[in-house]
């Protein structure tokens, strides 16, 4: 899987909102009311336990920023998978709302859907869909990440025949080199755009 950097905003971003909520609630308990107690008598200790108490419910409401931006990212991904909204949006999808709208697109088309974290893996494969005894691999992209290479292509064909896998998929939102396209012509490596994850969403509703 490839790596990312984040920082903590950009993670809560890309989890659930909940995950928000309650981090922001434990930040604001455990300032206001917990460390206080557990520094009483240490001077120094007290005086700085006393200014981040002052100061929970501001970096409570910092930690709690993420939550609805997490939750318009979810509504927005649950209407571009019922239909709902332009395909062209899933380019204004966070990272971690388009991973869940890949899942659900596969899910909906009758796959069973696990990740795939080999951090040494050079085909860099997210998840592996299965259905029907037939397992295909499947890499996608955000659109930050730039149009697909033919070295990304190559890898996957060489992840194909090593493990023997029968197909793979690669997902990107930005499009494809001109060199990965015909690359992947008659091969078994499927490449997805943002028209094919509609045809594919358009499936699943079928």
């Amino acid at each position: 899987m490839a790596a990312y950097r984040e920082n903590l905003l950009e993670l809560l971003v890309d989890a659930p909102w909940w995950v928000s909520a309650a981090i922001a609630a434990a930040v604001f308990v455990v300032l206001k009311f917990i460390l206080p107690e557990l520094v009483t008598g240490q001077s120094l200790s007290a005086a700085l336990a006393g200014g981040l108490a002052d100061a929970s419910w501001l970096i409570a409401l910092i930690v709690l920023i993420p939550a609805p931006v997490s939750a318009y990212n979810t509504w927005k991904k649950n209407r571009l998978l019922n239909g709902i909204e332009d395909p062209a949006a899933i380019q204004k999808l966070s990272r971690g709302a388009f991973t869940r709208l890949v899942e659900d697109i596969y899910a909906a088309n009758g796959y069973r859907v696990k990740p795939d974290a080999d951090p040494f893996d050079e085909a860099e494969v997210d998840l592996i869909a299965e259905k029907d005894s037939q397992q295909v691999l499947v890499q996608h992209r955000h659109h930050k990440s730039g149009q697909i290479t033919p070295k990304a292509v190559q890898a996957m064909l060489d992840r194909l025949e090593k493990d023997n896998f029968g197909q793979a998929h690669i997902i990107s939102c930005s499009g494809f080199t001109r060199e990965a396209s015909e690359l992947a012509a008659g091969s078994a490596v499927r490449l997805i755009d943002v028209n094919g994850l509609e045809k594919m969403i358009k499936t699943g509703q079928s």
